[in-house]
């Protein structure tokens, strides 16, 4: 749509269709004297052009189809200081065909993640910028040039040791910010990745944008204004530059209940207009004006002036290095590039590995080897042939761990781990090597290398590792480092345990059945419960007793049938006048036994009290208007979140047998589909295979059934 405001600026005065064949548009660009639509349900870019200058946009051009699903889809537009159009795509989105990649060629198959991909304005090159981002849906770049985001969370993952808040990414070139699916995300201390610019906490993001254009006071035009859809704000994200990145500060600028934002830009007057909507909720337009006097920037200190002169070059010398994100540059770079590799800041010591991975190993492959600790091991460990990771693994077991700083040490357990990845497995005369090496210094004195030498010397089958996990299991502080040691642990059946120990560790994972978090949670324990129980002699079960025999998570009771008598068979017109007529304050406690009453705390979270198969609804009042929650309730079906869907499986053969739940787990390299099949049970799971399939669909029908407030 194209819509025009009255003189004042108050009023629309006029809207015009300009297409209504693309689908859902997330991302629009007018750049190049046309107008590009990223088209998220019909899966491709488009560009909209006036072919004969009567201001209709008459040629409707397709420049690129994407393969994959639409959850987390293609998502916004921005144009670069180069000229191109940036892309930006949650991990539902394949990577386009013929892309050639800044990001290093890893010997890896394809992984589902989130990407910022640019193309020129014809649509005919295409180059993959970075990766390794979850859902990200908004792009944006600061007067420097430099592109920002802000990335959702996994809200099934509160609770885990992985787990991510949302936050906001400097994307820059060649950059993993390692988000992988299913538990596989890198820890964000991987020396591989880069830091979180700042995070955020729970959310759902949707748009950003820089207050470059507008009006505003002096900090908020140089601030990034991101949404956050699911509470209702947008946060103010002030940046300070900060070597060759930005440290940041945020703030909400905006509140409301509801106020579903999804997305925003300012007009050539000053002012911030955004938009909300979404899931077929009620969409409004607003503007927010700026209305006191003009106010002049403060003139910066000597230290801000220092500080800012200081970033300027660190800046500059990073993206000399990012020209060489690309094969081919030749041999005449590898000095200056080494050079840089011991840089302290860790984002030109990035763009010196990932340059040197765009190199041929067969220039730099010896260098390397004989590096101590340096970031050259960890990109051979990375990019090299088979015939190189013993190589590395050697390299590495002649090293004195314990004379390196923490810095180093982590990245000498990042290049074991990759190797050991891409491997298999080590010898036994490299599996003991590298456990007397990391064994004396385990545990160490700060929780991401002691969860790193835990994880590598599980792996390795220390034969201390079980006690000292065990030790930090019982000083853990929060319940995601005491997950991280049961989940490890449930790996160490091959270790020697006493029986003290095992006791110590199931009464451990027992206490962890009334953890809080959110949807995977329950599956994530049973599963170390599994793994532990199978690596259990008959004797030892017999021993253990009642401890290994607990069944599922529940955390309310299972509810029950014909409790209560049918009132009404209400409809939304007629709530809807109800509640109009009531007066005075609510009473929270008959709410609580409504919710009750009418099941929703079996299948939702509030606050810490429910399950969480369906929405977390903590927050709902930030996105849903009263109506808009009438219509959820009374019409589940209308509008079902993919996450959320149900999927039919019908089995092949005779039986023609059918299976339908909530996909757990449908990873492209698995031989199952994983589906939590009871609502009212969660962690109980089904494994169909693949192979056995006749038809696998998504159900149109909401989990949750209709008429659950007919009762009250």
């Amino acid at each position: 749509l194209r819509v025009w405001l009255d003189g004042a600026g108050g009023k629309v005065a006029k809207v015009e269709t300009i297409n209504d064949t693309l689908l859902e548009c997330r991302g629009l660009l007018f750049a190049h004297g046309s107008l590009y639509a990223n088209a998220n349900n019909s899966k491709a870019l488009y560009r909209l052009r006036d072919t004969n200058g009567d201001d209709r946009l008459d040629e409707v051009t397709l420049l690129k189809k994407t393969g994959g699903g639409v959850g987390h889809g293609r998502n916004d537009l921005a144009l670069g200081p180069d000229g191109m159009i940036y892309l930006i795509h949650g991990d539902s989105v394949q990577i386009p065909e013929g892309s050639s990649f800044r990001t290093p060629p890893l010997a890896e198959t394809f992984r589902r993640e989130g990407h910022l991909v640019r193309t020129d304005a014809g649509g005919t090159r295409w180059e993959i910028v970075s990766t390794g981002l979850r859902n990200p849906f908004g792009i944006d770049f600061n007067p420097e040039g430099e592109p920002f985001t802000y990335d959702a969370d996994n809200e099934s993952d509160m609770g885990l040791p992985f787990y991510r808040p949302t936050r906001v990414n400097h994307l820059v070139s060649g950059a993993d910010y390692g988000w992988r699916q299913g538990g596989n995300s890198w820890p964000v201390h991987a020396p591989d990745s880069l830091p979180t610019t700042i995070d955020i906490g729970h959310g759902s993001p949707t748009a950003v944008k820089f207050g470059t254009r507008s009006n505003f006071p002096p900090a908020y035009r140089r601030a990034l204004f991101i949404l956050d859809w699911a509470y209702g704000r947008i946060i103010s994200v002030h940046t300070v530059p900060r070597g060759a990145s930005y440290l940041c500060r945020a703030e909400t600028f905006l509140r409301g209940r509801p106020l579903n934002v999804t997305d925003l830009d300012f007009g050539s007057e000053g002012a911030m207009y955004f938009v909300t909507g979404g899931r077929k909720t009620r969409s409004a337009l607003y503007r927010i004006r700026y209305t006191g006097q003009a106010v002049n920037a403060e003139p910066p200190t000597s230290q801000e002036r220092a500080r800012a002169e200081y970033s300027r070059r660190a800046r500059i010398l990073r993206l000399e290095l990012e020209r060489w994100h690309q094969p081919g540059t030749g041999p005449a770079v590898l000095d200056p590039i080494w050079l840089q590799l011991g840089s302290p800041d860790p984002w030109i010591r990035h763009a010196a590995r990932t340059a040197l991975e765009h190199q041929p190993v067969a220039s730099w492959r010896d260098r390397a080897l004989g590096a101590a600790a340096s970031p050259a091991l960890l990109a051979l460990a990375r990019v090299g042939g088979a015939e190189d990771l013993p190589k590395v693994v050697g390299a590495l077991t002649g090293l004195d761990y314990g004379g390196f700083g923490v810095r180093e040490r982590l990245e000498m357990l990042r290049t074991c781990e990759v190797c050991l990845r891409r491997m298999g497995s080590f010898g036994e005369e490299t599996r003991t090597g590298l456990i007397s090496r990391f064994e004396p210094h385990f545990p160490a004195r700060r929780p991401d290398e002691n969860r790193e030498l835990a994880r590598m010397l599980v792996t390795l089958g220390s034969p201390l590792a079980v006690p000292k996990c065990l030790a930090l299991l019982a000083q853990a502080e929060s319940q995601q480092e005491q997950l991280h040691y049961l989940e490890l642990l449930s790996r160490a059946g091959g270790s020697p345990w006493t029986m003290p120990q095992r006791m110590t560790f199931w009464r451990s994972l027992v206490r962890a059945r009334a953890f809080d978090g959110d949807r995977s949670l329950a599956g994530y324990v049973d599963g170390i419960r599994k793994r532990a129980l199978a690596s259990l002699s008959a004797a030892d079960r017999l021993t253990l007793g009642e401890l290994v025999e607990w069944k599922g998570g529940e955390r309310v009771p299972t509810p029950e049938a014909g409790g209560r008598k049918l009132v009404a068979h209400w409809t939304i017109g007629e709530l809807s006048r109800g509640l109009a007529g009531v007066e005075g304050r609510p009473s929270f406690t008959r709410g609580k036994e409504m919710y009750a009453a009418a099941l929703c705390v079996h299948c939702h979270q509030m606050g810490a009290t429910g399950v969480p198969v369906g929405p977390n609804l903590t927050a709902v009042a930030s996105r849903f208007g009263r109506d808009d929650l009438l219509e959820a309730i009374v019409d589940p079906s209308r509008v079902v979140a993919e996450v959320f869907r149900n999927h039919v499986i019908v089995m092949a053969g005779e039986s023609r047998e059918t299976v339908m739940g909530r996909v757990i787990q449908n990873d492209f390299r698995q031989s199952v589909v994983t589906l939590a099949t009871n609502p009212f049970a969660p962690w109980q799971i089904t494994r169909v295979a693949k192979n056995e399939i006749a038809s696998h669909e998504i159900s149109p029908v909401s989990p949750m059934p209709p008429g659950l407030l007919d009762t009250l």
